[in-house]
């Protein structure tokens, strides 16, 4: 095996590149524990160079075949050139895992209808599920809740997912009242966020709840065992992912699923039950939508990207598409880059309120030398709330307020982060040169910064050296 081994590395290191390009990288794994484990993929450049792309694939028990996009791994490393590939096992060392398949593949091409069902790249932020016969097996207003049997493998795939900080809601053509008896009897019904139980097409409840929740329609999966509802929702809505019932149970192994596992998102769906109550107090409230938000007691913690941070930041960066305004998707390793860079200062944003915690929701790079503001991103649960204004105005107070200096900010506009890209203009800045599609936007010393009072700010910063202020 010794020289297999060997033989099989000197003929893959002397390989010349070819122009054909694969898929994905496609890892195939038995897990033969009763816990979920996870793997640390890397990819890097062979040479020494800096590039690597780094992501989690999660191992639950079981058979897993997980794919990774070449497309994304390609972005941050140079595979016309010797790279390495890296596979670790996270907090095993007490047991065994074994492999299959590991390697570059080209997929089969498959028809029109698989294609629309499997070939997505995008990260799901939800999934919502039928009941009947999806659930569980049965017909709740035909045979009662006596007779439906809860599926227990879909409730796995579920909780599985949820550590994951992928949400869950409903869209089932049932009685409401009836239903939810049936969840909260399972003790399910806290899985599922603003669910849409009634009688309206499916394609109607799914956008509603993708409103609601304030993501993306793209973000968004569907399963039903019912071709005609399938089919409704796929003609209604093209951007969603539909899934026929009976392959739901590989939903984790699927590559939009692998998404970084952090406490913030194990959390996540508690923070969205936060939102629920945000969303209800303000309906409730009598008085303009500025005094409900000072009311609202918002406060922001800002500090330096560390090792403690990190991995949120990271998948913050891999989810963040609406409030995103460089488009960067930092792998691990740039970001660690960053962080140890002399000449950039990091800002990674918690935010609370009365309701609660909404967690790491924000970060930012600033180029002292400029200054000039390299990327800036928010998690969409704090959008419509000013959090954005007042990390902005905190910026600008750092670095212009008493100086001559004016502040500089990058902004690639895409259709998704053009309604939040408003905040530049309505904070003062003017556009100055535009390059491959990334605006450079100019704060000029001496205008007024704007601050509306409504978020208290916090930070343990260091205050920057007259050299660094006035160079």
């Amino acid at each position: 095996m010794g020289k297999v081994n060997y033989l099989r590395r000197r003929a893959a290191e002397t390989a010349p590149a070819t122009d054909r390009r694969p898929d994905s990288f496609l890892l195939e794994c038995y897990n033969p524990n009763a816990r979920h484990i996870t793997l640390t993929f890397t990819v890097r450049a062979a040479a020494g160079e800096p590039q690597a792309f780094q992501t989690l694939i999660g191992v639950p028990p079981g058979y897993t075949r997980a794919r990774v996009a070449f497309v994304d791994i390609s972005q941050s490393v140079d595979m016309g050139s010797p790279f390495e590939v890296e596979i670790v096992p996270n907090d095993c060392s007490d047991t065994a895992l074994y492999f299959g398949l590991l390697d570059f593949v080209k997929e089969r091409p498959q028809s029109e209808t698989t294609n629309s069902t499997f070939s997505r790249k995008n990260t799901w932020k939800c999934i919502v599920w039928d009941l009947d016969n999806t659930l569980w097996d049965g017909i709740l207003v035909e045979d009662g809740p006596e007779k439906i049997q809860l599926r227990q493998s879909v409730v796995h795939v579920i909780r599985e997912t949820d550590q994951r900080g992928i949400l869950h809601s409903i869209a089932s053509k049932n009685n409401q009242d009836d239903a939810m008896a049936v969840l909260r009897a399972c003790d399910l019904a806290d899985y599922f966020l603003y669910p849409q139980i009634g009688w309206q097409p499916k394609s109607q409840a799914i956008a509603q709840i993708a409103t609601l929740l304030n993501i993306g329609i793209d973000a968004v999966a569907f399963v039903d065992d019912q071709p005609f509802e399938r089919e409704e929702v796929r003609r209604a809505l093209p951007q969603v992912a539909v899934i026929d019932a009976a392959e739901c149970l590989d939903i984790p192994q699927r590559p939009e699923c692998q998404v970084p596992v952090t406490t913030e998102s194990s959390n996540r769906r508690v923070m969205y039950r936060d939102e629920e109550q945000r969303h209800t107090a303000q309906k409730a409230y009598v008085g303009d939508y500025t005094t409900f938000l000072r009311e609202c007691g918002l406060e922001i913690d800002i500090r330096s990207l560390k090792e403690t941070n990190l991995r949120r930041v990271y998948e913050l960066a891999q989810r963040t598409n609406q409030m995103n305004f460089s488009g960067n998707r930092y792998p691990e390793a740039q970001l660690t880059e960053v962080m140890t860079s002399p000449f950039c200062e990091t800002y990674v944003i918690d935010c609370c309120d009365r309701f609660g915690d909404y967690g790491i929701v924000g970060f930012a790079v600033v180029d002292i030398r400029g200054p000039r503001l390299l990327d800036l991103m928010f998690s969409c649960r704090i959008q419509s709330k000013r959090v954005e204004h007042a990390v902005l105005g905190f910026l600008l107070k750092r670095f212009v307020h008493g100086t001559k200096r004016d502040f500089y900010a990058n902004y690639r506009r895409t259709t998704k982060n053009a309604p939040s890209g408003k905040v530049f203009d309505e904070m003062g800045f003017e556009p100055v040169a535009e390059d491959d599609g990334v605006l450079s936007l100019v704060f000029k010393e001496g205008r007024e910064i704007l601050d509306d009072q409504i978020i208290k700010i916090r930070h343990d910063l260091p205050l920057l050296d007259a050299v660094t202020r006035t160079t």
